[in-house]
């Protein structure tokens, strides 16, 4: 944990650097790579999954007030400006994902598939300037238009990026997150008596995707869909790369992505559980979370 605390150190005074040097574009590549540290470590994603369920309890607490509208805004505003998760999410959403799409797409993506949830900032006239830059290099040498789409998608949202916003989002993640793994660094090992018994999770092909010894809290997926049979050849495979569910599945490599978080946020919802049931990074791509359940196959 010390070792990704100085990598987050590392990337975080890159993004500071280019902010401090008015080359605002030139962060979104430091930032995007400081997600992805954090992407690729559970122990990270548990504090923000923590943080996530913690707000959204503070939340239901003030929506229980019958506040005045302007009460209700001012104190969820509040709450927002204390989250780790909010702005993760925020953040998450407006840089990892659509960077993501581009960096691991087989093909070329349209514009809105890249954009995806991002607000952009001045669209239209970021557009008229990367429409000149393309006449320029159109006139130069032969181009692909379908490349070139989702090349001007990334700029607009590198572009985005360059809003002070962002900073204070930035700030604000690595000022809450940094103590909390220092604190898990410097916390007495305790010494284990017994093994760490795993939630037994069910994936039957009758009832669906349950916690053994709870069928009632049940992820109701029909066997004959492209997510079970995502999740089933996944259950076969210690990892598996992006392209290889795109040919299970016969689906896009954007649909494939997709359906990845949705089927992590049904399977937390139905069965009460707060761990994901698919993790994935960059390195080892997707892959069942056998870390924290102990997966078996019902037929």
């Amino acid at each position: 944990m010390d070792t990704v605390i100085q990598q987050l150190e590392l990337k975080y005074a890159k993004f500071l650097r280019q902010r401090e040097r008015d080359n605002a574009l030139y962060s979104f590549e430091p930032a995007y790579e400081y997600l992805t540290i954090i992407e690729t470590q559970p122990v990270i994603k548990e504090i923000i999954e923590h943080d996530r369920v913690e707000t959204a309890q503070k939340w239901r607490e003030v929506a229980q007030q019958n506040l005045p509208h302007e009460d209700l805004e001012r104190v969820i505003n509040k709450i927002n400006r204390s989250s780790l998760s909010y702005y993760y999410a925020e953040i998450h959403r407006d840089v990892y994902v659509p960077r993501n799409k581009y960096k691991n797409s087989v093909r070329p993506l349209t514009q809105t598939e890249i954009i995806g949830g991002t607000k952009l900032f001045r669209e239209k006239f970021v557009s008229f300037m990367y429409s000149i830059g393309v006449f320029i290099l159109k006139f130069f040498r032969k181009v692909d238009n379908k490349e070139l789409d989702a090349v001007s998608a990334l700029a607009k949202i590198e572009y985005t990026f360059t809003q002070k916003k962002y900073e204070t989002y930035m700030e604000k993640i690595h000022a809450m997150l940094i103590p909390r793994l220092l604190e898990i660094c410097t916390k007495p090992k305790e010494i284990a008596t017994v093994a760490t018994l795993k939630d037994k999770i069910v994936i039957s092909e009758k009832k669906g995707i349950y916690q053994s010894g709870n069928e009632q809290a049940v992820y109701s997926i029909g066997k004959r869909t492209k997510r079970f049979k995502l999740i089933k050849y996944l259950l076969s495979k210690d990892d598996c790369k992006l392209s290889e569910l795109q040919e299970t599945t016969k689906q896009s490599d954007s649909v494939v992505m997709n359906s990845v978080p949705e089927i992590n946020r049904l399977f937390r919802k139905n069965t009460g559980l707060t761990h994901d049931l698919i993790l994935h990074n960059d390195t080892s791509g997707y892959f069942l979370n056998k870390q924290d359940f102990d997966i078996v196959l019902e037929q």
